[in-house]
């Protein structure tokens, strides 16, 4: 397996670029040219063959992730700017391997209606920080037959519905923790 990290190269961000050689871990600045600077980062390690992807840099369209089909963790975590932020999860390709997805400090307000068809073994969702504001805007989980841990602290949900947990814990039987607290 191979863990690839994909982030900026800039001071306080991970630091000096590491080759694959080295390590197996590789630091990609996320600009215009993304797609060609990861392939060539990566070397000669087969896409199917990354198992984690952490994303330090805006990225919009998450169709650059679509070849990376072994992937296990994706973690995209909070852009420079707020330009740069996700509010949809419209372009999420089918990532068939994929347990953990890490998104918060994003503005995602709405998932994709086929979330369970485009992640079907998705364990871990981190959506801390987004703008979901209410447990209808989460409907798409509902059918995530494996989902265990939700975390949605600092959303709007949180505030708006004090029983917010409880209906979750209803619609999707298999959850185990929200925001850090166990099913009661």
């Amino acid at each position: 397996t191979v863990s690839v990290l994909y982030c900026s190269g800039h001071a306080g961000r991970g630091g000096n670029r590491i080759s694959m050689s080295e390590s197996r871990v590789v630091q990609v600045d996320w600009n215009k040219k993304a797609r060609e600077e990861i392939l060539k980062q990566k070397g000669d390690t087969p896409s199917g063959e990354v198992t984690t992807l952490e994303i330090y840099e805006g990225i919009t369209d998450l169709t650059l992730l679509k070849e990376f089909t072994g992937v296990s963790v994706v973690a995209i975590h909070q852009p420079p700017t707020p330009i740069t932020r996700l509010r949809t999860l419209t372009t999420l390709p089918k990532l068939p391997n994929l347990t953990e997805l890490h998104l918060a400090d994003h503005l995602i307000c709405d998932l994709p209606k086929d979330m369970s068809e485009r992640c079907p073994k998705l364990e871990t969702l981190l959506l801390t920080n987004n703008k979901f504001q209410t447990v209808t805007d989460l409907e798409p989980l509902f059918k995530c037959s494996g989902l265990k841990i939700l975390d949605l602290d600092d959303n709007p949900l949180v505030k708006n519905d004090k029983e917010y947990r409880s209906t979750l814990f209803e619609k999707i039987p298999t959850l185990l923790i929200i925001d850090g607290k166990v099913c009661y």
